[in-house]
């Protein structure tokens, strides 16, 4: 949440351990922070490798959205769907995320766009995004359910 990340996810090489590689892979997964763009981490990645013979082919990529406000009406109605269905101990906060959710197909439409999820995940269940045997407890799931319905009938 402070700054841009990049992750190598995949690396291929040699096809065999006792076998000379004649060539290397790697994808390297990156998020951008607000105020970096795509311009500025492929530079970033090109300064990092030194090295000219070293192809960099972007594959799939978007700008980070624009921040949505965190005042006015939009937020008040997010803010009363949170207290009204997790709880009063729930303290409505922004914040940046990084992960490139499908929100940013939703920015060419509305100017306030906000990536929340409200299912309280165990470190368990978080351990499981995007991994093997991905879950959500029912009781869980159906408190969500609950929050998008009190947004709906707020707004």
């Amino acid at each position: 949440m402070v700054r841009t990340t990049a992750v190598v996810t995949e690396l291929s090489g040699a096809p065999g351990e006792n076998v000379l590689a004649t060539s290397a892979k790697a994808s390297v997964n990156i998020r951008l922070l607000t105020g970096d763009t795509i311009e500025s981490a492929t530079a970033h990645v090109r300064r990092a490798v030194s090295d000219d013979n070293v192809e960099i082919e972007i594959r799939h990529a978007s700008n980070p959205s624009p921040v949505s406000p965190w005042r006015g009406e939009p937020w008040r109605r997010i803010a009363g769907a949170v207290v009204s269905t997790l709880g009063t101990d729930v303290v409505p906060t922004p914040y940046v995320q990084l992960g490139a959710s499908d929100s940013r197909w939703f920015t060419a439409i509305s100017e306030h766009v906000y990536r929340f999820t409200p299912f309280h995940l165990t470190r368990a269940e978080r351990d499981t995004l995007h991994s093997h045997n991905e879950r959500i407890r029912v009781e869980v799931w159906l408190r969500g359910i609950g929050f998008y319905r009190a947004l709906i009938e707020a707004s």
